[in-house]
């Protein structure tokens, strides 16, 4: 099992920056499984209408540098979305990882480390507004590169199911798998003492 805690560090309306720590067992014996992740994001229309959305980020900043025990996959990456009429939100990015980790297994090793992100999700509304459906990918061949479809139910505002599949694009050295995932947002420390900020 894999679990995480994200945590929103800044104040601001127009610019955001989370960071988090993820425990994620990817090495047999729980050797090393805590990673880390952080992401500086603006939102849509933030300074000036039908402005995209950006973010730049990294994720999986594994905490073992030694040789055979390396986890700093150590992935950075870009993006630009926008919502787009009723059609959803579009996605598109790139990215770049360790390059002595991220390697194209069918192909002696070969490195492997970047590729395009592309991205769509949407809420479908003409079911529920609690109904969210994405499908994501991740380009190049190493153990990251995969095409990903996943929905979500929304059981409160701060409460939601996740189910996701992923077909990877070495599909001979990596089989397809499924994922089960709860996202619970907590309400902000000042709020628990009675200090926010009304909005």
């Amino acid at each position: 099992a894999n679990g995480g805690i994200t945590v929103g560090v800044l104040p601001f309306r127009k610019i955001g920056l989370e960071i988090g720590v993820d425990y994620r067992d990817i090495n047999a014996g729980h050797i090393y499984p805590i990673y880390l992740n952080a992401k500086l994001g603006v939102p849509e229309d933030a300074f000036f209408k039908y402005m995209p959305a950006l973010a730049v980020g990294s994720f999986d900043l594994g905490t073992s540098y030694a040789i055979g025990r390396q986890t700093n996959y150590n992935i950075t990456y870009g993006l630009i979305a926008k919502n787009i009429w009723k059609l959803g939100r579009f996605s598109a990015g790139y990215y770049k990882g360790n390059d002595n980790l991220l390697v194209n297994a069918s192909d002696t090793n070969k490195k492997d480390a970047s590729g395009v992100l592309l991205s769509w999700d949407r809420t479908i509304t003409e079911i529920s507004d609690k109904f969210w459906l994405a499908v994501d990918y991740m380009g190049a061949k190493n153990s990251y590169g995969a095409l990903s479809f996943g929905g979500a139910y929304y059981i409160t505002p701060d409460a939601s199911f996740i189910i996701g599949y992923d077909l990877f694009n070495d599909d001979a050295s990596y089989k397809p798998t499924a994922t089960v995932q709860v996202d619970l947002n907590l309400p902000a420390i000042q709020d628990w003492f009675g200090h926010g900020e009304k909005k």
